[in-house]
């Protein structure tokens, strides 16, 4: 009989017993990779924005308070900038009150220079730039909610009931956030002059981002932009894109650092569970184990047959938790609500390798030690055992 018919054989001795860990390894597996996935949001975030050459103004006073439109002129004329465009959260619902998407309204100019990632084609962005009420879509909205090019959508504004109709004209590329939701600003500020009783569209800018002409020029373009709007009703407080992304994720530390500590424990669970019933299985074969090194059987093997049982439960329980946590990050849309403009909680792969790798390494170790404990014990002993 080879190694692994032996191993596979001994996992049905307790069959209730092997499922109930391998159960509940899977579950403490899945905890650990959703909320290490959202404890990985902020490095992720950073890492994408690590050579950027944007840069972030916003109002000092904080993210609740906008800018002037007419900064826009202003800031174009400063050195080392390349392109400038004023951005917009503008909150809205589409179906239903709960239907909501991160909805932004762009300056039309500059936008593929500021955004190359975005990959527009060259056909939308005509009809973009041509179109008053066009709109881009991140592709998984399309296929959410069915839409195709030419299709009109109309949107109602959360904060400041306005109703938008737009005509989407294209398709963003598969680096855009997946639910980002893109269309012309001038078409927003011409609804608003239709409501006079709502907020002024010209200190609505929540945002401008503009592209530097070089990572050097960034500190100098950060301290002419700041100082140009010193001491005037609407300060600025301009950043790099990761500084402003850290900056943006700072209200969530607390709920990042609760998660890693949970993780954390989550895996003393896990390393308890198996440790515990690897302990159980190897005591109950005392006799056994003494048979098979009477007949002829080493020490290292026996001990890496009940070190590979523990190891195959735990890579069980691991890969179907890593795979049940992964499914469902990437088919629900977890943490919209917490996350914002983010979009969902997605699991990296690199999350998964963490989540099989330390379920291998506890597997290995809480089944080495009674392992190697048990075949260090003379064979009379173990056969005198009850």
């Amino acid at each position: 009989m080879d190694f692994a018919r032996i191993i596979f054989r001994d996992l049905t001795r307790n069959l209730r017993r092997t499922i109930m860990t391998i159960t509940s390894i899977a579950v403490s597996l899945f905890v650990f990779c959703a909320l290490m996935s959202f404890a990985k949001v902020p490095d992720q975030l950073r890492a994408n924005a690590n050579n950027s050459v944007r840069l972030v103004c916003r109002n000092k006073a904080g993210l609740g308070h906008g800018l002037p439109q007419a900064y826009t002129p202003k800031i174009r004329a400063l050195p080392h900038i390349v392109a400038i465009s004023a951005w917009n959260f503008f909150g809205s619902r589409y179906r239903r009150p709960d239907d909501t998407f991160p909805t932004i309204d762009v300056d039309v100019q500059d936008i593929e220079v500021i955004w190359p990632e975005w990959q527009i084609q060259p056909a939308a962005l005509a009809a973009f730039r041509t179109i008053r009420r066009a709109a881009l879509v991140a592709p998984k909205l399309m296929r959410r909610y069915g839409w195709h090019v030419g299709d009109e959508v109309a949107l109602f504004g959360i904060q400041d009931l306005i109703p938008v109709t737009t005509q989407i004209v294209g398709v963003l590329g598969p680096k855009v956030p997946e639910d980002y939701f893109i269309f012309r600003r001038d078409y927003l500020v011409e609804m608003y002059r239709h409501f006079p009783h709502r907020v002024q569209p010209e200190y609505d800018v929540d945002f401008y981002w503009i592209k530097a002409d070089s990572v050097s020029s960034i500190p100098s373009i950060i301290a002419e932009v700041d100082e140009t709007f010193a001491n005037s009703s609407y300060e600025t407080m301009t950043d790099s894109e990761v500084g402003f992304i850290t900056s943006f994720m700072s209200s969530l530390n607390m709920l990042f650092a609760v998660a890693k500590v949970i993780c954390v424990i989550v895996l003393i669970t896990m390393t308890l569970v198996a440790a515990n019933t690897a302990a159980m299985s190897v005591r109950e074969r005392q006799r056994e184990v003494a048979v098979m090194r009477a007949i002829g059987f080493g020490r290292q093997r026996v001990a890496g047959i009940l070190i590979g049982e523990s190891l195959t439960i735990a890579l069980i329980g691991g890969i179907v938790g890593c795979l049940a946590a992964y499914t469902m990050l990437w088919t629900a849309d977890i943490g919209r609500e917490i996350m914002g403009p983010i979009g969902a909680i997605r699991m990296p792969l690199i999350v998964a390798l963490y989540g099989i790798g330390g379920s291998a390494m506890i597997g290995f170790a809480s089944g080495a030690i009674p392992a190697v404990q048990m075949v260090r014990r003379n064979i009379v002993d173990l056969l005198r055992s009850n």
